[in-house]
């Protein structure tokens, strides 16, 4: 069977071990199409996680270079695995192919099936980050909320139901205390973003899997035959050849 998209995931977050990664590619795995092709890899280097901005500044350098070795490999798409969306601006300017952070994502999906959206997240200092990426997408008037969990990205797995229990408070004060007409996970650890899919069946509104938005924009924008605008990514002039 040819494939129609060969999707490179990037996990950002040096910090996990190999039953972690393993993790996380099964759960991409489980969100592509059949005639999609999966490259899961992790940086090489770079800080433990990426949970603030100080964190994505050092991050970037990694995530770039990840990304050429991935694009020299035949991917046509680019997923960013973290909720932040670290380094996906100078992607887009680096290379024509597709390059989908899961937060744009989410958010452009929110836009389509409801009002305000509220986005769940994991730490208190991740809220401010993700105003700023709203508001850069103008879309600030269409956010009710961003609320956290307040569980250390390290934590999220060692007790399940712990994480469950928190994301199923935040999820029930945004839809009665914030009016939430859409729910986005903010985290793109499995244990975490695919509460979206148990939570769906719990609460009258739609709940999003930043992990199922990204693959399926990604899916989308490949299948479309779409790339970056260099009318806003324009190359760097450092890379212009004479």
């Amino acid at each position: 069977m040819a494939f129609t998209t060969h999707l490179g995931v990037i996990v950002t977050t040096t910090g996990l071990n190999t039953a972690e990664i393993k993790k996380r590619k099964e759960a991409y795995a489980s969100c592509i199409s059949e005639r999609t092709k999966l490259t899961l890899v992790k940086t090489r280097a770079g800080p433990p996680s990426t949970d603030s901005r100080y964190e994505e500044l050092l991050a970037a350098p990694h995530i770039i270079a990840t990304a050429e070795q991935l694009v020299k490999s035949g991917v046509n798409s680019i997923i960013i695995s973290c909720f932040g969306d670290p380094a996906v601006g100078a992607l887009r300017e680096i290379f024509d192919i597709p390059v989908v952070g899961p937060a744009e994502a989410s958010i452009a999906i929110a836009l389509n099936l409801g009002g305000k959206f509220s986005i769940i997240t994991i730490l208190e200092n991740g809220i401010s980050m993700l105003e700023e990426c709203v508001q850069r997408m103008g879309l600030g008037s269409r956010l009710a909320s961003i609320r956290a969990i307040g569980i250390r990205p390290d934590n999220l797995e060692k007790n399940v139901q712990k994480t469950a229990a928190a994301v199923s408070r935040q999820v029930k004060i945004a839809i009665e205390r914030d009016h939430a007409a859409t729910i986005i996970i903010g985290c793109n650890s499995p244990e975490m973003a695919f509460e979206a899919d148990r939570l769906r069946k719990l609460f009258p509104i739609p709940i999003i899997n930043p992990i199922r938005a990204a693959v399926n924009m990604a899916e989308s924008l490949v299948r479309q035959n779409l790339r970056n605008s260099r009318v806003t990514y324009r190359t760097p002039i450092s890379l212009h050849r004479a």
